[in-house]
This record gives C-alpha cells, structure tokens and sequence, in this order.
C-alpha cells in the first residue's frame, strides 16, 4: 500500500487482517516513486537513488480490531560537503561519486545490505558564486565501522560528461544512520590560516560529525 503527502488519509492505514502474527514494514522517503520489496532485507529505490527515509520494521498480535501508533526511525546517515570558498563563475555543477554505502536498505536490520557505487550531481547556485555553499547527499550506512570513499568534481557544463576543472577525493569516512559527517574546508584553494583539523557538533535532530578536507 502506498501513500503520499497530498492523500487525505496521509500517516493513517486500515487494513483488514485474520487473527495471527504479522511482520510489518514502514518506509517513508523523500524520493519519487514507491520502493520495491524483494523481502524486508531487501528494499530498493526507484533509480537506486537515496533520499531522507524512515522506516519501521516489527512484529505485531492481531487479535481484535486495534489501533498502533507506529514510530519511524530515520535510515539514512548524510553526507554534507561545505565550500569555504567562493565557486569559480565558470563551474556550474558538483559532481559526487562515492563507494562503501548502500543504495538498499535492510528493515530487518536497519543498515545497508549490498556495495553500492553512488553518483549525485548537484547545481551550483549563483550564491555559491559570492559566498560558501554545501552540498548533500545521503546513503544506508552499512553495519560495523564501514568506511567510505567520496570523489568530488566541479564541472565546467551542466551535462554529466561535463569536464572537471577541480577535484578532491576524501577517504575514510565514517557514515551513521540519523548522523550527519560534515567535511569543511576550502575546495578550490587553502585556507588562508593555513593547517588543518577537525572538529565534532550536534546539528538539531540529526547527529553532526565535523571535519575539514
């Protein structure tokens, strides 16, 4: 069954159930199309691509007519890249390709369940131009202490084939459901201060972790 936000029912679901025990799974995602269901351990999206998702995944008792309140927890971790400096007028999109997370989710067990390789192109607003900007994207983290790999290009066109004119590739990071792993730091050039560090935050509902590139 699916449900959209303009639906009058919207965060309400009936269903017509014999008495007995019943695994039910919830996802709630940011993205077009509805999610295929291989099984609760294998969950895909339309075009492989990721966005903010929820889900809820657990067994339940039916024995007389009831109402469940059903909590989502949010799936994904995000990675946020931050430009310190001002963008170059001829670059006009971020390339961000990226290994080591999920593009399919596990309800069963709340992580990531294959090894996935992630494009996501990004527009370069005409702030960005005069002043910092940031770029997101997200994944389904895997279970353990799975590290990912992210390579970032500035492109000259708005095609996919575009040339790049700059790129950095970031290793080692560390991707969490429900946390954000912001990386700062000036992409087209140094910082004026020179060094490098990083630093850990907590950004409203979400979980923040810090670093410089």
């Amino acid at each position: 069954a699916n449900q959209e936000l303009s639906d009058n029912n919207f965060g309400h679901f009936d269903i017509s159930l014999n008495k007995g025990t019943y695994s039910f799974v919830f996802i709630a995602h940011n993205g077009d199309g509805n999610p295929t269901f291989t099984s609760p351990s294998q969950i895909k999206f339309p075009g492989n691509k990721v966005t903010d998702t929820f889900y809820y995944y657990g067994q339940m008792d039916i024995e007389e007519d009831a109402t469940y309140d059903v909590t989502l927890k949010r799936a994904v971790g995000k990675f946020r890249l931050v430009v310190k400096d001002e963008t170059p007028k001829t670059i006009k999109q971020m390339k961000i390709y990226y290994t080591g997370g999920s593009s399919t989710f596990d309800a069963t067990t709340g992580y990531g369940c294959v090894n996935s390789k992630q494009t996501e192109y990004r527009t370069v607003s005409e702030e960005a131009y005069e002043q910092e900007s940031r770029y997101e994207v997200y994944t389904f983290p895997h279970q353990g202490d799975k590290k990912l790999k992210f390579e970032i290009s500035a492109l000259r066109g708005t095609n996919p084939d575009s040339p790049a004119d700059y790129v950095r590739t970031i290793e080692n990071v560390t991707m969490k459901p429900n946390t954000i792993t912001q990386y700062s730091g000036y992409f087209y050039g140094e910082a004026p201060e020179g060094g490098r560090g990083f630093n850990v935050s907590i950004d409203g509902e979400w979980k923040q972790e810090n670093y410089e590139y």
